[in-house]
C-alpha cells in the first residue's frame, strides 16, 4: 500500500486511519517493543499465613487493644473515639506488642515486618467494632 509515495508495509495497513484527507498511522517502533508485561505470580505459603494469623491473634488479646484505645483516644477522662487517630491507635498498638512480645516472636522465628500487617488488621477490626459500639 503506498500513501503519498510513501510505501507501508503490511504490518502496518491495520492501523491506518483515514481521518478526512489526512492520514495518520500508529506505530510502535523497536524502541518500545521491550519486553512484556505480563508478570507471574508468586505461589502462597499458605502454612506460613496461617500460622501468622495464628500468631497475630495471639499477640492481640483484646485487653491489650482495649488498653491502646483507652490510653489513645484518652477514654478514661471523656475522650471518645475519633477516626483521624486510627493511625494513632495502630502505632500504639505495634509499639506495645514491640515492647511486651519480642522473645515471643523470637521463639516463632517471625520477623516484625512479616507479622506487622495482621497484626494492624486485627486492631482495625477492633477499632471498627469499638466504634459501632459507641455510635449506638
Amino acid at each position: 500500500m503506498k500513501i503519498n509515495d510513501v510505501v507501508v508495509p503490511v504490518q502496518l495497513e491495520n492501523e491506518i486511519f483515514k481521518l478526512s484527507t489526512r492520514f495518520v498511522v500508529k506505530s510502535k517502533g523497536l524502541l518500545h517493543a521491550g519486553k512484556s508485561k505480563v508478570k507471574t505470580v508468586r505461589k502462597v505459603d499458605d502454612v506460613k499465613i496461617r500460622k501468622l494469623l495464628d500468631l497475630a491473634d495471639q499477640l492481640t488479646p483484646s485487653w491489650r487493644l482495649d488498653q491502646m484505645m483507652t490510653s489513645t483516644f484518652n477514654l478514661m477522662n471523656g475522650g471518645f473515639i475519633d477516626r483521624t487517630k486510627m493511625g494513632e491507635y495502630i502505632k500504639a498498638v505495634m509499639a506495645d506488642v514491640v515492647k511486651e512480645e519480642t522473645n515471643t516472636l523470637l521463639e516463632a522465628e517471625v520477623e516484625l515486618k512479616d507479622i506487622a500487617k495482621y497484626i494492624s488488621d486485627e486492631a482495625k477490626k477492633y477499632f471498627f467494632e469499638c466504634e459501632k459500639e459507641a455510635s449506638l
